[in-house]
């Protein structure tokens, strides 16, 4: 029995490549150090089963916790053709994401800045999620994904794309990826975030570098 609570868990994204599983989670806790541990069930196999649990942070001399959204990963070793995620939100059976055993040349060569041949320019990515926090006195937009690197010292960020498109209510984002100067290719699943205070309600949310579109959910 783990101490510690499930976690408030708001988002799962599963990648298969080659023999590891990748699981990366947002959720909530509580604190400046609060954090989430993913483990798995070695009892259940049919689905695996995995679950989430929160430490909760240090609230410090007040004694005040201000809520977090907190960003986790972990990798285990085996081919997962299906899982379960238990949190305190219930279970999710979130889809298994299979990415190919080496990912297309052309997809390293764009995240260092290199060209390549048209319709072969996109990023390898996992599953997407963005929703809208219309709860408190602001309007937020939060974005999460993974997208595959070439190598672990590759860095992504997401970033408003400018010009912003024609459409006001899709939001365009550009990919930005850092590589360092010398690395050896290990393709790597990376999370990536994006959140904003929002001036609008967006329908949708398009990510340039991975070609995909994102509808936006509303939380109230």
């Amino acid at each position: 029995m783990n101490p510690l609570p499930l976690a408030r868990l708001d988002h799962v994204a599963a990648l298969q490549h080659g023999r590891t599983l990748y699981l990366h989670v947002v959720g909530r806790t509580s604190g400046l150090d609060g954090s989430l541990h993913i483990l798995r069930d070695e009892n259940q196999d049919h689905p695996a089963s995995f679950a989430v649990f929160e430490r909760p942070g240090n609230c410090g001399i007040t004694g005040e916790c201000h809520e977090r959204v907190v960003l986790a990963g972990a990798a285990f070793e085996g081919r997962f053709p299906k899982i379960q995620v238990r949190s305190a939100y219930g279970t999710q059976h979130p889809t298994v994401v299979s990415l190919p055993k080496l990912v297309p040349s052309a997809s390293a060569a764009r995240a260092t800045g290199a060209s390549v041949s048209p319709g072969d320019d996109r990023l390898a990515a996992g599953e997407w999620h963005a929703w809208e926090n219309h709860q408190g006195e602001a309007l937020t937009l939060h974005v999460r994904g993974v997208v595959v690197l070439p190598s672990p010292g590759h860095t992504a960020t997401l970033v408003e794309a400018t010009p912003p498109g024609i459409n006001p209510s899709v939001l365009l984002l550009e990919l930005r990826v850092t590589a360092p100067a010398k690395h050896a290719e290990v393709m790597t699943p990376t999370p990536v975030s994006f959140e904003k205070r929002a001036d609008r309600e967006y329908a949708a949310v398009h990510i340039r570098e991975t070609g995909e579109t994102v509808y936006v959910e509303h939380v109230f």
